[in-house]
């Protein structure tokens, strides 16, 4: 529906989804589809939610409701930085928690990374995170920073893992 830079939204919308007239004009299913993700990111933001996945540089420009929120969406997104802690254990890192967080998941994505990685790579993405102005955690076990539904941390997890795969890889597997 072209709404990628909304992200991910800890929210069913099948309900939602199932009530739009079957005629309906797909540029009006999108344009309600907008307005309730624009309701559930400020929802999110105000109790201390995630923001993983959202766009602020173009979603700001488009709804007053994000822009009024760029401050806090920016103080979670550095606590939860700050906090989650990258576990490693026989030469394998946990970047399982790491990919919850906003910026995580945005160096994590960039850099091609799977939810476990050689320790060797941390190097690379601690540098990445250092670029933004912070330190990353390691640890003997991950640490979890972020406020989250079960199905949505599922439903990110299942994404890195079956990112590049063909449907057919997917579905044998």
């Amino acid at each position: 529906m072209g709404l990628g830079e909304y992200g991910f939204i800890d929210s069913d919308l099948q309900n939602l989804l199932v009530s739009q007239p079957p005629d309906e004009a797909l540029p009006v299913i999108r344009e309600r589809v907008r307005e309730y993700l624009v309701e559930q990111i400020a929802d999110s933001v105000d109790r201390g939610g995630t923001t993983i996945g959202l766009n602020l540089e173009n979603l700001q420009i488009q709804h007053r409701e994000i822009a009024a929120r760029i401050h806090r969406i920016l103080e979670l997104r550095r606590d939860e930085i700050q906090s989650v802690s990258v576990g490693v254990s026989d030469g394998v890192a946990d970047l399982q928690e790491l990919y919850l967080t906003a910026y995580g998941y945005e160096i994590l994505s960039a850099l091609g990374m799977r939810l476990k990685s050689p320790e060797d790579e941390l190097a690379q993405i601690s540098e990445a995170i250092s670029n933004l102005g912070f330190d990353l955690k390691i640890g003997n076990v991950p640490i979890s920073a972020v406020e989250m539904s079960g199905e949505l941390k599922k439903a990110i997890w299942w994404i890195v893992e079956n990112r590049g795969k063909f449907w057919i890889e997917i579905k044998q597997s």
